[in-house]
């Protein structure tokens, strides 16, 4: 049963209702006669202002014929086009051949003082009847009128009803040589009959739709009459009503209703907006606080949600636990390359996949642009976790379609695995990210557990990148030459560039350290800036070598690779034809799309590529054509073994012949005794490079220009390269 509350809104709630309902009944009235009667005044207005229009089209008819009989008038008599026919002649032709052509006048008399008719055209004919009695009677006073001396250079218009129907007149007098009209000016009349053609033509310039002529006297509108010289009605225009504001009206009317009706809805649900407000920040809430938690592309649980489910296990002591932390290798290039839509689908695609291999062992969580983290918890969780990580690989290294694109990720992946006792749930996500990183380290597409060693190593590298920072502003870094010979005549023909590093303190670095840091930090873009300026600086010193300057690939992903290159040559004066740029084999070239318009630019330059350390990586055959190189060169592991072993001679040899295949120069690295040099040469090296022919050195110090070292054997061809 309502108790008294409830019953006394109920009686509020109807009162509000029937005060309300009144309320718009009234205003709906009034604001229906406003309207009604604006509507009405708006039809007359349109009325009146149709029928000025249709009286502006019949004034400027009259005016149109007027300047056309001034014109037929007042003709320079001097031009006669034909000879041995009078002016006169000539000018009755002229207004016959308009009369035919109908476009200005299509009815035209010429007639003496006395009325008689001289000449008559009607729609190119000539005709020979009484001007008064083929154009009325309202003629006769006007020629009188304009055969007065006084008024003799003057027009009149009008319209009359003639024989030909309802026509426009212009009278005027004709100034031609008084020779051939005896003395005096004949009269011109000419006329334009208010045809059904001429009506249309009316009702489109003045835009007066449904226009016509009436001649029936019962159905002739004032307002528009057409009227003789004398004030007589002898026709009038019509026209269809358009009701401007009957059509608004109409068209306003329902909207009005339907606000109208929607107020009293609304103030009826009035009574209910207090619930349903109640309600609606009830779901605002329960959504926010699913928002908090979730990430909005993915729709797993996010880095918040993750660290509540840690810190909560952290506070159980008896639970283990593992975290697997996986990041996409090479997201970040298909993100810049393809655009962030396909990088969202393909977040998308891997987190959905992700979600449905783990399942309900545990818990799934995007914590950044492309990191994922799995958490699992429980007995056995670490074979549970490893087995998982090992998934997480396998799902990621298969192509992913996105739209047209077929996308090729690898995923790195860090475990830690602990009691809760022990660490906490923050420190466990620490643990995985450092070990993760130790992945992405160490290549990629592999899974890494943490151990202390990953933390004291990660330390290391951050005081390191650190150092290298310091190290390019303080300018601690420079370069060393080393030549590379022709194989033929022992001969330099170029120097390859290389990067050294002493620092501060004294301490010599290694480059296989610091690129490998730069690169994990995102300094490889500057100090390879830093070190091409360096090179080309040397290279202005012997500009009859080529030179070779070592680049990631990691630096080739963006287009500005190609302005830093420009910009440098031309600051150092130095032809783009003259540069060798060495890519060591990496992962990166797994996916020729996202450096196929760099390696472009390059090669449209004149810009040479050569593979470094041929053998060691993750290149095919297939990439020699894929990345259009100019030439490879041999890895020294390689080269120091073809003395040693005839199968290291003869893998040597196969690399040699597919180079060779390829249009691509040969360079064996590592050279370091003659009998390397010999065999190398023999099998088809074209170039040789090691401490043979000289050491990393400064170019001061370096005598290149006479190595003899080997006797130079009879000449072999060559072959030759692609430039």
């Amino acid at each position: 049963m309502d108790g008294p509350v409830v019953r006394n809104s109920r009686r509020l709630s109807l009162a509000l209702i029937l005060i309300a309902l009144l309320v718009l009944g009234s205003t709906g009235s009034v604001i229906f006669y406003a309207l009604t009667a604006l509507a009405g005044r708006t039809d007359q207005i349109e009325k009146e202002l149709t029928a000025s229009a249709g009286r502006a089209a019949l004034r400027a008819l009259e005016t149109r014929l007027g300047d056309i009989n001034r014109e037929f008038s007042h003709g320079d008599d001097i031009q006669n086009p034909r000879h041995g026919v009078s002016l006169f002649d000539w000018r009755v032709d002229d207004l016959c051949a308009s009369t035919r052509l109908g476009v200005n006048f299509d009815i035209a008399f010429l007639v003496n003082e006395a009325m008689q008719s001289l000449a008559g055209c009607v729609d190119g004919r000539r005709i020979s009847v009484d001007p008064t009695q083929a154009m009325g009677r309202a003629i006769a006073p006007i020629i009188r009128d304009i055969s007065a001396p006084t008024r003799r250079k003057s027009v009149r218009t009008g319209f009359m009803h003639t024989s030909f129907g309802v026509a426009a007149i212009a009278v005027g007098s004709a100034w031609w040589s008084q020779a051939d009209i005896s003395g005096a000016p004949a009269i011109i009349v000419v006329g334009k009959r208010l045809d059904e053609n001429l009506v249309k033509r009316m009702s489109r310039d003045f835009n007066i739709p449904g226009l016509r002529l009436v001649t029936d006297m019962s159905e002739v509108n004032p307002a528009a009459a057409v009227r003789e010289p004398d004030g007589r009605i002898i026709a009038s225009l019509a026209w269809t009503p358009r009701s401007l504001g009957k059509m608004a009206l109409n068209e306003i009317l329902p909207t009005v209703l339907a606000n109208l009706l929607f107020l009293a809805v609304a103030f009826a649900a009035m009574i209910g907006a207090v619930w349903w407000a109640f309600q609606a920040v009830h779901d605002s809430n329960k959504k926010s606080a699913h928002a908090a938690v979730h990430d909005s592309l993915t729709g797993l649980p996010n880095r918040a949600a993750l660290i509540a489910m840690l810190d909560g296990l952290s506070r159980q002591k008896d639970q283990e636990g593992s975290v697997i932390f996986i990041d996409l290798d090479g997201f970040k290039e298909v993100n810049d390359f393809y655009g962030h839509e396909i990088g969202d689908r393909l977040l998308k695609g891997f987190g959905a996949g992700l979600a449905t291999l783990v399942s309900d062992q545990g818990l799934v969580a995007r914590v950044g642009g492309d990191e994922f983290v799995v958490l699992l918890t429980g007995s056995a969780v670490k074979s549970s976790a490893h087995q998982l990580a090992a998934a997480a690989i396998a799902l990621s290294a298969e192509p992913l379609r996105v739209g047209p694109h077929s996308l090729k990720i690898q995923a790195s992946v860090g475990l830690a695995s602990s009691s809760f006792e022990n660490v906490t749930g923050e420190e466990l996500l620490r643990r995985a990210d450092l070990a993760m990183y130790e992945a992405k380290r160490r290549g990629g597409s592999n899974i890494a557990v943490y151990s202390h060693d990953i933390d004291a190593g990660m330390k290391k590298r951050m005081k390191m990148a650190e150092e290298i920072r310091q190290g390019i502003k303080n300018r601690e870094f420079r370069v060393v030459c080393q030549p590379i010979v022709d194989a033929g005549d022992l001969k330099p023909v170029a120097m390859e560039i290389l990067a050294r590093w002493k620092r501060a303190d004294g301490v010599v670095v290694a480059p296989e350290e610091f690129i490998k840091v730069a690169e994990e930090h995102s300094l490889i873009d500057e100090l390879g800036k830093y070190l091409l300026e360096q090179g080309c600086a040397v290279a202005g010193a012997h500009r009859n070598l080529r030179f070779s300057v070592n680049v990631s690939a990691l630096q080739m992903r963006s287009m500005e690779f190609l302005g830093v290159v420009d910009r440098t040559l031309q600051r150092f004066a130095i032809e783009p034809a003259r540069l060798q740029i060495e890519m060591t084999e990496s992962k990166i070239l797994l996916d020729g799309t996202i450096l196929r318009p760099v390696i472009d630019g390059l090669k449209s330059r004149g810009i040479q590529l050569v593979l470094d350390d041929f053998g060691t990586g993750y290149a095919s055959i297939a990439y020699l054509r894929q990345f259009r190189f100019d030439g490879l060169k041999l890895d020294r592991s390689i080269c120091s073994e073809v003395c040693k072993s005839v199968n290291a001679l003869m893998m040597a040899q196969g690399m040699i012949l597919v180079a060779k295949a390829a249009g691509l120069e040969v360079v064996a690295e590592g050279v370091e005794n003659k009998e390397q040099a010999n065999l190398l040469k023999l099998a088809g090296c074209t170039h040789l490079q090691g401490y043979l022919f000289g050491p990393p050195q400064e170019v001061t110090q370096g005598d290149w220009l006479n190595t003899g070292l080997l006797e130079a054997p009879a000449p072999s061809p060559k072959v030759s390269s692609r430039h």
